[in-house]
Order: structure tokens, then C-alpha cells, then sequence
């Protein structure tokens, strides 16, 4: 029998083999293809929208479906506006990039709804063969469920179980993968320490000393600026207010030399 006139149709999304229908510019997923559970579900639906005038209720509780590629540019978008310091993007930006390209490459068309810990063991074990080091690969997975973790609970694009599932898949142990180890970064020996110090500009050379007697980073000696300390007792404090972690605890507070 012939589908009246004005009935949205029956569809197949070829790539994750689902039914669907598209309804008022919205495509509504119904379960596998050519199952007598998913027509149920496209025949009720479609009553209920011709019983509501041709408009989706808004009691159904149907929403569209989002595929993986669609959670990467949502938390994107989130990424460019929470990620950012004194208004620039920070290079944690940049590693969510890299996340994304990772889930794109992959299986961006994959309804986000069926990405599992098996997908993100597949995309471990493929990463792991590119000789990055085992804590890049670990914390690259990390942030993929971190993602997952903002979509379900933030913005409830996905069921908490998605995000409950890849919290299952731990990280790569010590000596018991493929992936090489990092090096540990080891302190300058103080004897070459002190012959740079005789090479540097007479300024270079106080930051330097500053730096290693209060224990700072790079960024904040340069950052110290002489409205900053608090002279008035025997020892000098620099409290600077906008540390690198900041956002977890309250401000750092450095002794750096003694009046």
C-alpha cells in the first residue's frame, strides 16, 4: 500500500544501518533498520504528529541523535570560551584539537550513543604504535572522556552510561605496553647553573637567581614587577594572583630575597 501523500518516509541511515525519520527539519532515530521495533516506533510517531497538527509533541521526548563528530564541535565551541587565560586560548586548547582529530579520524559518523570503551581501546592501541610516550597516550584518552563526561553531564547530549562505560578503560601501565617511556627531566647540575650565570646580562642573571632561590616558573619571573612585592617585613613576598593553577587553589605566595 502506497504511503499517503505528506507522510514523511521511512529512512536508512546507511552508515550505522538505523531508521529514521525526519520530522519539521529533524531527524529522529527509531532503532535498526527494517526491525518490526523500529516501524512500531516510526508508526507511532507518526500518529502522534499528525495528532498534534504535523508539529513533534513536545511531550515525546525524542531527540535527535548526535554523532561523535558533533560532540567534537560542541565541546570545541565550550573549549574556545573555558580554556583561555588573560583572553588568550592555553595549550590545553590545542590538545583537545588534537582529541578531536583522534575521534574524527576514526569514527566521527558514529552516533555518539554507541561509542564504547571497545572504540576508545581501538584508538589506544592505534596511537600507541606512533611512538608517542605512555603519558601522552594516557592523557589523550583521558581527555577523550573528558569530553564525553562534559556531554552527559553538562550538556545531556548523550546517556551518563556512554561516558560510565569508557570511565571503565584505564590507562596504559608501566612496562607493560609498546609505548615508550618519558624521560624524567632531571634539575641543572648547580656548578653549570652558576657558570651560566656569568654569561648572562646582569638582569638575565638576578631573574635567574630570583627563580631558583623561590622555586618559580619561567613565566612568572617574568611577570614580576616591583609593584608586585610586599618589602615591608625582613623577608620579601611576591603573591601572584593569576598562577598556572589558579582556578584550584588560592593565590601562590613566593619568598624571593630578604631586605
Amino acid at each position: 500500500m502506497a504511503r499517503p501523500t505528506g507522510i514523511p518516509g521511512y529512512l536508512h541511515h546507511k552508515a550505522s544501518n538505523k531508521a529514521y525519520v525526519r520530522l519539521n527539519g529533524n531527524d529522529i532515530y527509531l532503532g535498526f533498520y527494517g526491525t518490526k521495533e523500529s516501524k512500531k516506533e516510526y508508526n507511532q510517531l507518526i500518529s502522534e504528529w499528525l495528532a498534534n497538527n504535523k508539529q513533534l509533541p513536545a511531550s515525546s521526548g525524542k531527540q535527535t541523535p548526535i554523532t561523535v563528530n558533533g560532540i567534537c564541535v560542541a565541546f570545541l565551541k565550550y573549549a574556545n570560551v573555558y580554556y583561555r587565560k588573560e583572553g588568550r586560548l592555553t595549550s590545553e586548547y590545542s590538545e583537545y584539537e588534537v582529541a578531536c582529530r583522534l575521534l574524527h579520524d576514526h569514527c566521527g559518523m558514529t552516533l555518539a550513543s554507541e561509542f564504547t570503551r571497545k572504540t576508545l581501546k581501538t584508538i589506544r592501541d592505534e596511537i600507541s604504535q606512533r611512538g608517542w610516550k605512555r603519558g601522552t597516550v594516557n592523557a589523550r584518552i583521558k581527555r577523550i572522556k573528558r569530553m564525553f563526561k562534559w556531554a552527559a553531564e553538562e550538556e545531556e547530549l548523550i546517556p551518563a552510561s556512554v561516558y560510565l562505560e569508557l570511565k571503565i578503560l584505564g590507562g596504559l601501565k608501566k612496562g607493560r605496553s609498546s609505548c615508550p617511556e618519558s624521560k624524567r627531566v632531571k634539575p641543572v647540575p648547580l656548578d653549570i647553573y652558576e657558570k651560566t650565570l656569568e654569561s648572562c646580562p646582569p638582569i638575565v642573571a638576578d631573574m635567574a637567581r630570583i627563580q631558583y632561590l623561590a622555586g618559580m616558573r619561567p613565566g612568572e619571573i617574568c611577570a614580576l614587577r616591583p609593584c608586585d612585592l610586599d618589602c615591608s617585613g625582613e623577608v620579601w613576598l611576591f603573591i601572584y594572583q593569576d598562577h598556572k593553577t589558579a582556578h584550584h587553589s588560592p593565590p601562590v605566595c613566593s619568598e624571593i630575597g630578604r631586605g
